[in-house]
This record gives C-alpha cells, structure tokens and sequence, in this order.
C-alpha cells in the first residue's frame, strides 16, 4: 500500500514539477524582456528628434530602477516573506503583464507612458524573482541560461527585433499560457494535497540538511556512527536558512518526490560536531557572493549587448547575420546540452568511483582514527580544470572576435559560444548556493553593487558610441569588454574556491549523493526529480529551436507597419517602380530603426521600398546594435522580408568601430564594396560618421555604377559647433568620388549630408567633383522639409554621367522615421 501511494506520489510530483518549471521559464523570460525593453525605451528619451541630449528624468528612473530594491533587502522581513502559491502566480504575472501592456498598439504614440511601465515591471523584477521563488538549488544557472537562450532563439526568429516589447500577442500568448498552468498548479496544490506531501519530503531531508550543515564545519569531537538515534540526538546546529527556504506554502519552485532507495540506517561514519564560531561559515559565503557580484553583472550586461539575438553577436563580430546567426545558435546549443547531460552521466560516473573510494571513511587523508576527513585530489581537480579550460576559451574567444577577420573572428564566435554556458551557469549555482547562507545585510549589499556595476557597464557601453557623457570608452569596446572579462574571471576563480573548500569533507558527506552537486565537482548527480527537470530542458530546447525556426524562414514578416503608410502610398501609382529602363536611386535616414515615437520601423521601411523599388537605396542610422537602441538587425530583417523583391543588403562600418550606420541595399550585381570611418580625429565629443563605396554592375552598360553613401556630421549638435569638421567631412567625400577607375562611369552621391543646400561646406561636391544636385540646381531651399523635427533640406542626391528624369521627398512615407525619403529617377545609362 505504501508502495503504492509512494509511486503514485511520484507521478504526481513529476507532473507537478515540469508545470512549475514551465510556468517559471514562461514568467521568468517575461522578467529579463522587461528589464531589456525598459532599457531601450527608456534610451528613446535621450534619442528622439525633439530632444536630443541627456534628460534627467529617465536617467534618474533608469538607475533607481536598479539600484532601489537592493535597499529593501536589509530588512530580514521582506527578504524571508513568503506568498501562498495563489497569490505567488498572481504577482508574478506582474511582469508578463507589463510587458503587454508596452506592446499595446494603444500607446504607440505615448512613448513616456510605455518607459513608466517597463521601469514599474524592472523595478518590481528583484521582488517577483524573491518572493516568488524563495528556493534555490543547482538548477537555478541553467535555469537562467535558458531563459536568455530562449529570448535568443525568439529575438533568431524577427531578425533581432524585440518582438516582447514591439508585438503585443507574444505578451497575450504568455499570458494565456501561464494563465492555464497556473489554475492546474493550483488545483493540484488544493486537491491532491501537494502540500502535505512536501511537508513528508521535507521531514525527509531535515536530517541530511542537518548533516550537511554539520560536515561543513570543522571537526571538534570524535566520529559517531549515524543511526535513527544519532540523528535524533543532534541538536543546536544552525540550520536556520535552510528552514527558512522551506517555511510557507508551496511556491513556484517544484517540490522533490522521495528519493528512490532512502534508508534510514547508515554503516559509515560522520563527525557528529558543532562549530565553534557558527559565524565563520556565513562570513566566508559572504565573502565569496561579494567577489563574485561583479562578474555576474558583467555576464547579465553581455548578454543583453551581444546575446539577445543570434545576429546581434555576429554582427558585433563583423559577420554576416546569415548564416553566422544560425552558427551562434548551434554552437550554445551544443554546449548546454553539453552540460545538462553531463550532469546525468559523468555525475552517475563520479558518484560511483566515489562511493568505492570513500565508503566508511576511504579517501586521501582518512585513517582509522580521524574518521575519513579528507580532501580528494580527484574532486579538487574536477572542481578546477573545466572551469579553467572553459574560461580561457572564453577569454581567448573575445580576443580573437576583437582582434581578428573572417576566420579568426569565426573561431572566437566558436569559442565564446561554446563556452559560456558553462562558465555562467557554474558561476550562478555557487553564488545562489553562497547567498543562501550568507548574511541578510550582505545579500542586499550585494544586490545592490551589482545594479550599480551593472548601470556603469551600461553607461560605458553608451559612451562606446555616443561620447557626450565621456570619452574614456568612446570607441574601444575592447576596454569596456576587458573590465567585463576581469569580472568574471575573478567570479570563476572566487566559484571554484568555494567549490574546492566543500570538497574538504567527510567521507559520510560524500556518499550522501543528493548533495553532491555542492560539495564536490561542477558535473553533479541529479535526483530523479532533477533529472527530470533535465528532460524538460532538453524539450523546451528542441521544441525552441523547432518553432524558432518554422518562423524564421517563413516568408512573411514577424511584425507589421503600424504607421498608416500603407493607406497614403497605396493609392500613389508610380509607373517608374520596377521599371527596367529607370534606374531609380533613394537615401533614407531611418532612425536606428524607429519609428518617430519609438517603435520599430523595419516593417514600414520595407513596405516602402517594395511600393517604389529603387534600384539601390541608401540607408543612414541603420545600425542600432547597441542594447539602448535595441540590439537590432535592421538590415538582416529588410533583407528578409525583400528577398523576393531581390533586394541584398550590403554592411556599413563594423560594429566595432563605433558607428551610428550607413549601409547599403540593391539590387544590381555586385562588383565590389568598401565602408570606412569619416574623418573625426580630435573631435572627441562627436559620434562617428561613414560612408560607403560600392561599385555595381549595370545590365545596359559597359561602365559600372559608383554608388557613395554619406552619413556626415551636424555641424550645429548640442554639445557645439562643427563647421570645421562638416567641411573636412564633405572634402574627403569629394576626393573618393573623384577617385573612380571610369571617368565617364555614372556616379550617384547620396544620404544625409546635414547640410542645406546654400551651404558653403557642400562647395567640396558642386565644384570640386563636379556633381549636380537632384533638387537644388540653384542651390535654393525647397517648400518641403526632408525632415520631420524642424524645416531643413538635409538630405541630398548628386549625381555625374547621368540623364536625371525627375526627383522629389517621399512625404507621404508619414512618420516612419524623422526624416523622409528621397528618390530620383535616371534613365538606365546604355
């Protein structure tokens, strides 16, 4: 009958724990969206056309957002306080919530409102993770792992757009789905008495809490043989987190099932002592947490910038998104199951080589007198060596991606992406393991050290592209990744500590194998209520990558063009789109890929360009890699969604090399293609400008096509005057458009010059190379603006060897971004 009630006990508990696992992956991916959307709306305010420049407001929301909760965890009452599962799931679709409530096409126009949501779900972010999940164990690092692999692997599926905060059915679907999981979470908990069966299964474990807590400390009395009445006899040991982390109602964490083959009589023997200085050991997890928030705010600041999509890491490489993105996939892929597995085997192999050497008090160092203390070489070594193998590949990785081209920027993408599952979910486990018993005080300083390393990671990584704040990481990412890199490696090195001072244990300890994973190696042996977990890793992983990718290659677009662009275009006929004998050039400044009020823009720009289909475009701002304006591949998701048009992007300036975008898409063929820095040396406080050359093929003529596209200087910016600069910026384009191997080829000049036509700094293009202008043939303002913030004729189109049909501003493009499109039509050169 026991037997019976045991195993159906079992089922029930398996059931139990992949839904609470489901429902937390679902809720707790909802959590990281928010904190990365808030991030990019909240950047918006420092961007948008009308206020260019640093607003105090979202400064001060952006760090208390981060910084504040931290400030509540000093208080032990909220850090122990505990919800009912009810109300558990009730506040932890706080964040799903918010998270559609950002999405909704309603607020598209009110950017403020949709920043004060996403800060309200960041700031509640700490709270919802706390006391929604009071329980911590080995699995919380692959945990988190898969949620950003997940976020990655859906971000795969939109070409890098945030899907979370730009398409409301993602939040409606999670929603819906946690909605359902939890009502049979709670039904199970109220019906089939989930409770009382945790409460067994705690009463269970209380003693090998116990001793594990006892076998932690350093020996003071003789060893004493384990039985029923030994462990009955122990008192006054400081357990007091671990019942803390047990206390209360069932909560989003799953309950463990009773382990297979318990037996409540053991033959070997254990040091039955209490600690002298109880103290001793939370001081030391302290410590160890203290050291080690500084990486793990390194690793979360690396994700967000180079992992929230397959193609952002690419692209930061200076690889094409496809099929680089597809290669990133694969490689993390590949090591995390890695390790989800080894955690099966090689814990199941450890375990039994283990329990040969150590039964009743084997090991180096035991003898019969000293009951089996020992620190096994073994152990120590497998605590050590993968972490150090894993990150000097890490390590070597990032210096071969900021150092090297093609192949060598390939086997960096290699190396990084193969091992920082591991060194991440390694560095979590311990830390989790550690705050657990380390102090209250200092789990909130540690939390708030962290958010404060984390906002100066993020504030560096502004500078990197947009020097106003300072200039100390303008344009060198590879100190900024330096810092990072010094962080974590002090965290592996902090993790692996504490990882070989567990080791030093008892032979007793060693064979109680459900605490392995905390005392031994990194490659632990799982219960079967966490091998369980494993498989449903393993199928939230395939089912993932199955889904992501039905959607990636699908044909249609993942979002839609919000703007009424659609309904003012539509009724426009052009006779001249499409048209073989036109070759018809555009330049579009597109607002690193958004939308006047702040929403993405990639659907409205290509239904655009699919209506009037340019033969080459030029495209300016269109590199918002940067997490603070998204993290997106705008040129990958165009290409996608034109491919059938025969529309092919060309790259501007590398990532690296610190550029707001200037790119390329046509389709001509291709002959060949160069984008390089605009000269800025000495003008520190500037972002840095490009252009690109590219030389085409033209179906009807013997000469090539010069196409040169320009993103040059404001010379009136916020922060001063920069005449100077504009007009070393437009001579260094006139010499590279005089400097074609064809005289007599054609040759278009295009893009936002930020210059109106009557000024002197365009004299280099007029005179100089010899240029005509599409709209200005007298150099004199039009009636329309080709920008939206202020009246100005910005962007220009020259041309030379070219019979100009007609040109004119693409108002009726609305506010797809703050600027309109230009166009001007040439009759195809024979």
């Amino acid at each position: 009958m026991n037997s019976d009630r045991t195993i159906s006990m079992k089922k029930m508990g398996s059931i139990y724990n992949t839904l609470a696992l489901i429902n937390r992956l679902l809720l707790m991916t909802s959590a990281w969206n928010v904190l990365v959307s808030f991030i990019e709306a909240d950047f918006w305010h420092f961007t948008e056309p009308s206020a260019l420049g640093l607003k105090l407001v979202p400064a001060f929301g952006l760090f208390f957002a981060f910084l504040l909760p931290g400030f509540f965890f000093f208080s032990g009452r909220i850090w122990n306080f505990r919800l009912q599962l009810s109300w558990q799931l009730t506040f932890a679709m706080i964040e799903p919530i918010l998270l559609l409530i950002s999405a909704l096409p309603a607020l598209d126009e009110l950017p403020s409102f949709r920043t004060c949501a996403l800060g309200f779900g960041t700031l509640l972010l700490p709270f919802v993770v706390r006391f929604c999940r009071p329980t911590y164990d080995i699995q919380v690092g692959c945990e988190f792992f898969l949620v950003i692999f997940v976020s990655m692997c859906v971000r795969w599926s939109s070409h890098a757009v945030n899907v979370f905060y730009e398409e409301w059915r993602v939040g409606t679907t999670i929603i819906c789905v946690s909605g359902i999981i939890s009502v049979i979470q709670v039904i199970m908990n109220n019906v089939m008495d989930v409770n009382k069966m945790i409460s067994e299964q705690q009463s269970r474990d209380e003693v090998l809490t116990t001793t594990e807590m006892i076998t932690e400390t350093p020996p003071n009395e003789m060893s004493t043989p384990v039985t029923n009445s030994v462990r009955s006899d122990i008192e006054d040991i400081d357990i007091t987190d671990y019942h803390k982390e047990s206390e209360g109602s069932v909560n989003l964490y799953p309950m463990l099932p009773p382990s297979e083959g318990s037996d409540d009589t053991e033959s070997c023997s254990i040091k039955n002592t209490r600690d002298d200085k109880p103290s001793t050991s939370k001081w030391s997890h302290s410590l160890a947490i203290l050291f080690m928030t500084p990486g793990i705010a390194s690793f979360l600041m690396l994700f967000i910038q180079f992992f929230s999509s397959p193609a952002q890491l690419a692209r930061w490489a200076g690889l094409r998104a496809n099929p680089f993105g597809i290669f990133v996939v694969f490689c993390c892929t590949i090591s995390f199951l890695f390790i989800l597995m080894s955690r099966c085997q090689f814990g199941a192999f450890f375990k039994s080589m283990s329990d040969v050497k150590h039964e009743c008090g084997g090991g180096l160092g035991a003898n019969e007198s000293n009951g089996g203390d020992y620190v096994n070489p073994w152990n120590v070594f497998w605590s050590i060596f993968p972490s150090f193998c894993c990150i000097v590949f890490f390590v070597t990785g990032w210096v071969l991606l900021l150092n090297s081209e093609k192949t060598g920027a390939v086997t960096g993408l290699c190396m990084i992406c193969l091992s920082v599952p591991y060194v991440f979910v390694h560095v979590i486990d311990v830390y989790v393991q550690s705050s657990s018993r380390a102090h209250v005080g200092v789990r909130a300083i540690s939390h708030i050290t962290g958010s404060f390393i984390f906002f100066v990671l993020l504030t560096a990584l502004t500078s990197f592209n947009l020097p106003t704040l300072t200039n100390i990481f303008f344009g060198r990412m590879s100190l900024i990744l330096a810092a990072m890199l010094v962080c974590i490696c002090l965290a592996v090195v902090v993790a692996s500590m504490v990882t070989v001072r567990n080791n030093a244990t008892s032979a007793r300890r060693a064979s109680l194998s459900r605490y392995h994973h905390q005392s031994r190696f990194p490659f632990v042996d799982l219960s079967s209520s966490a091998g369980g977990e494993v498989a449903t890793f393993v199928a939230v992983i395939v089912c993932t990558l199955v889904i992501t990718s039905a959607v990636s290659y699908r044909s249609s677009a993942v979002l839609s063009c919000r703007e009424p662009t659609e309904a003012r275009i539509a009724g426009n006929y052009d006779s001249n789109a499409n048209n073989s004998t036109i070759l018809r050039a555009m330049s579009w400044n597109i607002l690193l890929g958004h939308t006047y009020t702040g929403r993405d823009n990639s659907a409205c720009i290509a239904q655009v360009l699919r209506h009037f289909g340019p033969s080459v475009v030029g495209l300016q701002e269109s590199d918002p890699l940067p997490v603070f304006w998204g993290g997106k591949d705008v040129l990958g998701a165009l290409e996608n969604e034109l491919s059938v048009e025969g529309f092919r992007s060309h790259e501007g300036v590398p990532a690296m090399k610190s550029t707001l975008g200037v790119a390329l898409m046509s389709r001509l063929n291709l002959i060949s293609h160069e984008a390089r820095l605009l000269p800025g040396r000495g003008f520190v406080k500037l972002p840095h400008y490009g252009y690109t050359r590219t030389v085409f093929e033209l179906p009807t003529s013997k000469f090539p096509l010069y196409v040169i596209n320009v993103h040059a200087v404001y010379k009136n910016w916020t922060i001063g005057n920069f005449t100077e600069l504009s007009t070393i910026q437009l001579k260094k384009i006139a010499d590279v458009t005089n400097n074609v191997t064809h005289q007599r080829a054609p040759v278009i000049v295009l893009g936002d010059f930020n210059l109106n036509p009557e000024e002197r700094q365009l004299d280099a293009l007029w005179t100089t190379a010899g240029l005509k202008c599409v709209y200005h043939k007298t150099r004199s303002m039009l009636n329309e603006s080709t920008i939206l913030n202020r009246f100005g004729n910005v962007d220009h189109i020259f041309y030379r060897n070219l019979d100009l049909i007609e040109g004119r501003i693409v108002a009726e493009a609305g506010r797809v971004s703050d600027h309109y499109p230009i166009l001007a039509d040439f009759v195809m050169p024979t």
